[in-house]
């Protein structure tokens, strides 16, 4: 929290927890209910086991919300 016009428990950063991933520099997109948002695409440093605050922050509660990696769309979750 702590972001202009976001003061909810709901307002946070993206964390991206990896487990036996292919371990590397990616670009990545944020994504929210459908569409994307924040302009940081990387590239960041993913490691095979760990996990990684991301540029991406969110204050929707109830929609849907992703990470694209070098283009491809990962795990969706509901904030």
């Amino acid at each position: 929290s702590g972001q202009n016009g976001c003061s909810g428990a709901a307002c946070a950063y993206f964390k991206v927890t990896t487990s036996d991933f292919n371990a590397g520099n990616y670009t990545y997109k944020c994504m929210g209910d459908g569409s994307q948002f924040n302009s940081w695409e990387g590239p960041v440093y993913f490691p095979a086991n760990g996990s990684v605050q991301l540029q991406c922050f969110w204050g929707y509660p109830g929609k849907q919300v992703w990470v694209v990696l070098n283009g491809k769309a990962y795990e969706r979750s509901i904030w």
